[in-house]
């Protein structure tokens, strides 16, 4: 007797239920993983070491913003946290795939049932909340530091000038909220350069390439980046950099651009990591 309708999408449905519990338990055995102190804790230690060790304290409220310069999206800037930091943090968060491949995990998990598809995304969305915990921790260190660096007798103005972004009047406006946005942006940035960790742990089952994959190709950006600038704009005046003139897009969009640069850079590397899988058997 055929199946009623009814009856198909009730099992389509349960099964699709079923892959997305599959899903969430490898998200949050590969974020459990990520976090143990054995491997979060020296990561997350040099990561506050390095932030501390850029910023040139002049005790002005100004240069409370020292650790938010060019936090723009793109790599059009060698910042210290999306050079140093970020790369960093989502280099060791996204080397798991690699690490799983070459202990012959992923034997068992495929095994299972697990389709590789749903096995990838876990891994991405895995490695993305690890980076982005560490990355916010340490970002929430800082804060705490520069706070008690910050002497309000000795900080009688505000420099927005030196402040870079997206929105710098926001800064004169409200250098909290101006903060908050950047951390975000900072956050979103190294969830989506973890990804880089995982293309890599497809392409190479070996965790320590892996790591280095998202630093490398950090260099390599930067690098390709300014010297695109340097070459169609001398001035600098380049759409890849923030003091770009900007008057052309609504004022409203800029605040969110970052967070559309990462997210299409984000799909970029899924659809890489789909392809990869549909032309290479991956164990």
């Amino acid at each position: 007797m055929a199946a009623t309708p009814s009856a198909s999408s009730r099992a389509v449905k349960e099964k699709l239920r079923a892959s997305d519990d599959v899903v969430a338990h490898l998200v949050w055995h590969d974020v459990k993983r990520n976090l143990r102190l054995i491997r979060a804790l020296p990561v997350l230690a040099v990561a506050i070491v390095l932030a501390y060790q850029e910023v040139e304290w002049r005790q002005k409220l100004g240069d409370f913003q020292d650790f938010l310069y060019y936090a723009e999206g793109a790599f059009s800037r060698n910042h210290f946290w999306l050079f140093k930091v970020i790369p960093l943090v989502a280099g060791v968060m996204g080397g798991s795939l690699a690490a799983e491949r070459r202990a012959g995990i992923t034997l068992g998990i495929f095994a299972k049932g697990v389709s590789r598809w749903h096995y990838i995304i876990a891994k991405m969305l895995g490695a993305a909340a690890s980076s982005a915990l560490i990355t916010l921790v340490a970002i929430l260190a800082f804060f705490a530091y520069v706070f008690t660096m910050w002497i309000p007798g000795r900080a009688p103005y505000l420099e927005p000038v030196w402040i870079e972004g997206p929105v710098k009047s926001l800064f004169a406006y409200s250098p909290f909220a101006h903060d908050l946005l950047v951390a975000a942006m900072l956050i979103t940035a190294a969830a989506a350069l973890s990804l880089v960790g995982v293309l890599a742990g497809l392409i190479v089952a070996n965790e320590y390439v892996a790591i280095a994959a998202t630093p490398i190709f950090t260099i390599i950006s930067v690098v390709i980046m300014r010297q695109v600038s340097d070459a169609l704009n001398p001035e600098g005046y380049l759409m890849l950099d923030y003091d770009w003139s900007l008057k052309s897009l609504p004022h409203w969009l800029l605040p969110y651009l970052p967070f559309l640069y990462w997210t299409a850079f984000s799909l970029i590397i899924a659809a890489l990591c789909k392809w990869i899988i549909a032309k290479k058997e991956i164990a």
